[in-house]
């Protein structure tokens, strides 16, 4: 009885300090939930992509029928290293870049963060051969006033240089924009829709920083039961972005082997 009346005790204390600070446990956890909330819209999901390909000997004469219902076929492992050292090559990067033409990043602009458009992009960038100064990484803000004219503006610095760099304007769609000789026009993609109350932005990628991004992020292994199947994996934000460039590479790959 004894027992019972001190652990009442114990409960009324416990419950009266929690009484005392409730607007403290109250502010701790209406803080937790807005922080919660503010990381889930300004953090964009990553997404992992995998493909896989089968290498086959170069001297083999199987068929498709051989490689269904054979469990036990291999190419030795020196050839499948070799070939996953090939797959993550620049040479070949570069081919699948060069056809794939990601020299242009586009973004929408929401409250807590930029969302990468990739095949739902309402506007294309395309850059004039002579474009000399191409401020690279840097974000170029662009809205439309209707489906004729743009305000367009970029606030940051010159990648060879690192000064500042300051450019805004109003321009119409496929008039030649000039910032600081980077000549590129604006063109819309009749299939999507333009929403002229939103922000959307661009950027101009290097190309050689895009090589070694995507080198250091794609990550090629070989399947441990079988020698002769790789496993090629990359993760990023926009799907359709990441399953066109491994169907690419795939393609290229299988072509120049």
């Amino acid at each position: 009885m004894e027992d019972f009346q001190n652990n009442t005790i114990d409960l009324d204390a416990i419950l009266i300090k929690f009484l005392k600070y409730w607007k403290l446990f109250t502010f701790c956890i209406l803080l937790s939930i807005a922080i919660a909330f503010i990381y889930d819209k300004s953090t964009s999901p990553n997404y992992l992509v995998k493909a896989s390909i089968y290498v086959n000997s170069p001297n083999s004469t199987l068929d498709a029928s051989a490689l269904l219902f054979n469990s036990d076929l291999s190419s030795s492992p020196e050839e499948v290293i070799n070939q996953s050292i090939i797959l993550k090559s620049f040479p070949l990067l570069k081919k699948v870049f060069k056809q794939l033409d990601f020299s242009v990043s586009y973004f929408k602009e929401n409250t807590f963060k930029k969302e990468e458009l990739y095949d739902n992009k309402p506007f294309q960038v395309f850059l004039a051969e002579e474009s000399i100064n191409i401020p690279y990484n840097n974000f170029i803000s662009i809205s439309f006033i209707d489906h004729e004219n743009f305000n367009l503006s970029l606030e940051g610095s010159d990648p060879e240089t690192d000064e500042d760099l300051f450019f805004e304007g109003s321009f119409s769609i496929g008039e030649l924009i000039n910032i600081n000789d980077c000549k590129f026009t604006i063109q819309l993609i009749s299939n999507i829709p333009l929403l002229i109350d939103e922000e959307y932005s661009f950027t101009f990628n290097n190309p050689e920083e895009l090589l070694y991004n995507y080198s250091s992020r794609l990550v090629v292994e070989v399947e441990q039961e079988s020698s002769s199947i790789i496993k090629v994996k990359l993760e990023g934000s926009q799907t359709k972005k990441l399953i066109h460039f491994l169907d690419t590479l795939l393609k290229i790959y299988s072509q120049n082997n």
